[in-house]
C-alpha cells in the first residue's frame, strides 16, 4: 500500500510538472496580457512575459524593470521594457530560467539535453553538465538563490572525476561552498593513479580552509 501510494505521488509530481510547463508556455505566449521581453545577447532568443513575475523572480530584473519604469517608460503599450539576460544564458538557459520564474521549477533540465533513451548506468552527458553550470552563473548573477540551490543540487547529482576540477573552478567562482564540498568529495572517492597529485593537494587544501574554525572578529 505504501508503495502504490508512493508511486502515485510521483505520478502526481509528474503530472503537476508537466502542467507547470504547459501553463509556462500559454502564459508567455499569451502576447495580448504581457507587457516586457526577455532576449539573450547572444542573439537566438527573445519572447513576451510579464514584468510582474520577473520583478519577483529576480532582484536584478526588479531593479531593472524599477528604473525603466521611473524612467520614463511606464509600461506604455508603445514602449514596453526590453530585458538582456546575463552573457551566461544560452537559449537553453533562458528557457530553463524562464521555465523556473512561470513554474518554480527545471523538470526538462537536463532531459532536455540528454537523450531520453540514453541507458540509466550510462555517464552524464557533459552538455547537461554544461547547461546547468551556466544556469548556475546565470542565477547567481540575478541573485536568484533558490535557482542556485537548486542548480548545486543537480550538478551534485552529474559530477564525474572528468567534470569535478570545472565544477570546482565554478564553485570557487561563484563562492558556492556546497558545490565545492560535492567536487571535492567526488575528486576524493574516485581518484587513481592517473588523478594529477596538484588536483588531490587542491582539493584538500581547499576542505581544510572552508572547515577551518573562523577567527573572532570581536
Amino acid at each position: 500500500a505504501a508503495a502504490a501510494a508512493a508511486a502515485a505521488a510521483a505520478s502526481g509530481e509528474r503530472d503537476g510538472e508537466r502542467d507547470g510547463e504547459r501553463a509556462m508556455g500559454r502564459w508567455v505566449r499569451e502576447a495580448e496580457f504581457s507587457d516586457c521581453t526577455v532576449a539573450t545577447r547572444c542573439g537566438g532568443f527573445s519572447v513576451q512575459a510579464h514584468r510582474v513575475v520577473l520583478a519577483a523572480g529576480s532582484d536584478v530584473l526588479r531593479t531593472s524593470l524599477r528604473a525603466e519604469w521611473s524612467g520614463g517608460g511606464g509600461g506604455g503599450a508603445q514602449s514596453p521594457p526590453h530585458l538582456l539576460l546575463p552573457d551566461a544564458c544560452s537559449p537553453i538557459e533562458a528557457r530553463l530560467l524562464l521555465e523556473w520564474m512561470y513554474t518554480g521549477a527545471t523538470s526538462s533540465a537536463t532531459s532536455s539535453a540528454a537523450p531520453s533513451h540514453e541507458a540509466p548506468e550510462a555517464a552524464p552527458p557533459l552538455h547537461a553538465a554544461a547547461t546547468m553550470a551556466r544556469l548556475l552563473q546565470a542565477a547567481h548573477a540575478l541573485l536568484m538563490p533558490r535557482l542556485v540551490t537548486h542548480c548545486e543540487e543537480a550538478l551534485a547529482t552529474l559530477l564525474t572525476l572528468e567534470l569535478a576540477p570545472e565544477m570546482l573552478s565554478l564553485a570557487e567562482l561563484l563562492e558556492r561552498p556546497r558545490l565545492f564540498k560535492a567536487a571535492a568529495l567526488c575528486v576524493l572517492e574516485h581518484a587513481s593513479s592517473s588523478t594529477p597529485p596538484e588536483l588531490v593537494d587542491h582539493v584538500l587544501a581547499g576542505l581544510e580552509a572552508r572547515t577551518a574554525p573562523q577567527p573572532d572578529s570581536h
